[in-house]
Order: C-alpha cells, then structure tokens, then sequence
C-alpha cells in the first residue's frame, strides 16, 4: 500500500504543515497559497494538493483524527516549555 508520502522528495515537516493547513481550510486552497505558507513551489504544491485531496477522500476521517492529535501533542508540548 502507497502512503501519502510515497516517492516524494518533500520532507516530511513540510507535509505534516500541509496537511495541518489543508485540513483548517474552510474554502478552497489554491496551490500558490499553499505554496508560500509552506515553502514550496507552485507546481509541488498543486501536486500536494491531489494527493491530499485523493487521500482526504479516501481516508478523510482517519486523517482528520491524525492532525487534530498532532495539534493536541503540539499544543501539549508548546504549554511545557512555559516557564
């Protein structure tokens, strides 16, 4: 089985932000938004887009329930380094 990540170049923090960024929007993402918030460039971000969007579709629920942990955890850990 081929994951999201598959036989891409991008590291894995700049996908882990995309997704986290695909999911919160409540409108339609282009791909040069994407791609200045990221830091990419255009052409990879459009690309990023239909493999979350085609994985979105597929395992939507899942993936939701994988970024809102991840916020859970980042939130978790941004309230420890609070002196």
């Amino acid at each position: 089985m081929k994951t999201l990540f598959h036989n891409t170049r991008i590291p894995l923090q700049k996908w882990f932000l995309a997704l986290e960024i695909f999911s919160a929007s409540e409108k339609k993402l282009s791909a040069r938004s994407l791609a200045e918030m990221v830091g990419v460039n255009k052409d990879t971000a459009w690309a990023m887009l239909n493999r979350m969007r085609e994985a979105f579709t597929e395992y939507g629920e899942l993936l939701g329930q994988l970024v809102e942990f991840g916020e859970r955890m980042l939130g978790q850990k941004a309230l420890e380094r609070k002196p």
